[in-house]
């Protein structure tokens, strides 16, 4: 259960619903809330931005407990320097393009935060679209995969939705060799070729079976889906978040798991940019 949530905002109209947020999710599992506001002035002026910030807090009617704290200096330094403080359970953030907290998180700051801190992290992104009750989460069938399966299965449970387990691996070795040097397309009539084909469609039922195993030894109570591709992880996560307007990413990363060398990296990168739903990114040990 969450005991103590850091939330770093500013007084937008995100920061708003962040607010409420994190607010629901703090009385759920009777957390206490840290909000977290980075200024940039010091002095009397930093008392009168710190007086703004404690009365747009006193007027969001919050019903869990919480404290929070006015620092300055570089924002994705103090909030580290917080949660190193407070070693929360949970760090819930905002991304908007359009609001100062767009730009403090979805660029450097969300990377590093990402990258550096030891809890699991929410991204919220507004929501100007309609999201389906559709959970997303990439598979690598790992053991550090498992928390992460029983955390949507629980999100799932409280809220509806179906969960689409997706496993994306590099293209079959195979496939590359459909072409041959001498004439430069393949002779779909040769033995061969249909030998290449056995092999890649061999490959493909394999990959494809051991992700349903892995899905079905989780023991999962939400309706889900299983999927498996071939491509680039990003792109295939991202194309299927279009495809079917899920509301919500949940994914691992864990320096000892594949699944850390696939997202943490250029990968998160691009899914915080570009994925229009939040994100849930799990820390193991949290």
């Amino acid at each position: 259960m969450t005991k103590k949530i850091l939330v770093p905002l500013d007084n937008s109209e995100i920061s708003k619903e962040l607010v409420k947020i994190a607010d629901e999710w703090a009385q759920r599992s009777s957390a206490e809330l840290f909000f977290l506001h980075v200024g940039t002035k010091e002095g009397k002026d930093g008392i009168e931005e710190n007086r703004r910030f404690s009365d747009f807090l006193n007027a969001m009617d919050i019903k869990a407990g919480y404290r929070f704290q006015f620092r300055t200096g570089t924002f994705y330094h103090e909030i580290l320097e917080q949660e190193q403080e407070i070693q929360p359970d949970l760090i819930i953030m905002g991304a908007h393009r359009h609001t100062m907290l767009g730009r403090m998180f979805l660029g450097s700051n969300t990377k590093y935060v990402i990258h550096h801190c030891a809890c699991p992290v929410y991204v919220y992104k507004q929501q100007k679209l309609f999201f389906e009750n559709k959970i997303i989460v990439p598979i690598d069938y790992s053991e550090v995969n498992k928390p992460v399966v029983q955390l949507a299965d629980e999100w799932g449970q409280r809220t509806h939705s179906e969960l689409y387990f997706i496993g994306v691996d590099p293209y079959p070795e195979s496939s590359v060799k459909s072409y041959f040097p001498d004439v430069g397309i393949a002779d779909t009539n040769s033995s061969a070729y249909q030998m290449e084909q056995e092999k890649i469609q061999t490959q493909i039922q394999h990959q494809e079976s051991a992700l349903q195993r892995f899905v079905s030894s989780c023991e999962i109570k939400s309706k889900y889906h299983c999927m498996h591709k071939f491509g680039e992880p990003y792109i295939k996560i991202l194309e299927l978040q279009k495809y079917i307007d899920a509301g919500l990413i949940v994914m691992a990363a864990h320096s000892h798991t594949m699944l850390s060398r696939l997202f943490i990296g250029s990968n998160t990168d691009y899914l915080l940019h570009h994925a229009s739903c939040p994100m849930y990114v799990y820390k193991e040990g949290k």
